[in-house]
């Protein structure tokens, strides 16, 4: 019988994705991931932090993480049972360690808080030098009058550009021939990002720009105005930007 840590591994490798990747999206050290899969669950901090790692781990992969964070509580294959008596038995310390989590995650939002604005005031003090060298630039004439002589040059040594045909829409479906995961962003705005199973499928629609990522080239189908979007890469292969506009489609 596969151990938690086994089915959680299992099914990351199905969809195709690293511990880096995941710590990153679920804020959980990779080192605690890798713990879980190997069942480390004494090198988890506590075993309330081991419980909701689980619950957090499964629920990103599509699992069910309450039933895999019961199961943990009951598990006799993982190597946590000394972990769970001092808190089965004492819910005083359960309920400090609550209450520690919630002040962690409130110290977080303030420190987040606080890097918005010092990148609003890297923001302010950037404008402000742009105005000062433009300020610079406009009180000199020569500089000016070179660049205004070098722009006319270049508009008459300048062909005739080809016009660019326009998609006059931009629709797309995606469907998944294997369980992949995908990330969807319709004229900026998130529009999906997770596991998308096995035969399902999505469409949205987009006034300018579509932008994915793809765990798996080879796991998708893609139709853009009901054409089929070729050659985005081969199976196994990660998609880090597809970018679609009426321009047409960018691939990196």
């Amino acid at each position: 019988m596969n151990t938690i840590g086994e089915e959680l591994q299992k099914k990351r490798q199905e969809v195709n994705l690293t511990l880096d990747h995941i710590s990153e999206k679920t804020n959980i050290k990779s080192a605690y991931l890798l713990n879980i899969e190997n069942g480390e669950f004494d090198e988890l901090p506590t075993f309330v932090h081991a419980k909701g790692f689980v619950k957090i781990y499964a629920n990103f992969l599509g699992l069910d993480g309450l039933e895999y964070s019961k199961r943990l509580g009951n598990s006799k294959n993982s190597n946590n049972i000394h972990l769970q008596e001092p808190y089965l038995t004492n819910s005083k310390k359960i309920n400090s360690v609550s209450k520690f989590q919630e002040i962690s995650e409130k110290i977080i939002l303030i420190l987040i808080k606080k890097r918005k604005k010092i990148f609003i005031a890297a923001v302010i003090f950037i404008a402000f030098i742009f105005v000062v060298k433009l300020i610079k630039f406009i009180a000199s004439p020569s500089q000016k009058q070179e660049a205004i002589n070098k722009e006319m040059s270049d508009v008459r040594q300048s062909k005739p550009k080809e016009e660019t045909v326009l998609l006059e829409r931009l629709d797309l479906k995606i469907t998944a021939l294997e369980s992949v995961w995908v990330t969807v962003k319709i004229d900026n705005k998130s529009a999906f990002e997770g596991i998308l199973s096995k035969n399902a499928s999505e469409s949205w629609s987009a006034k300018e720009k579509i932008e994915m990522k793809i765990g798996d080239a080879g796991g998708v189908k893609l139709l853009l105005n009901e054409k089929e979007i070729t050659e985005i890469g081969k199976k196994g292969d990660v998609v880090k930007k597809l970018v679609i506009t009426k321009k047409g489609i960018e691939i990196s």
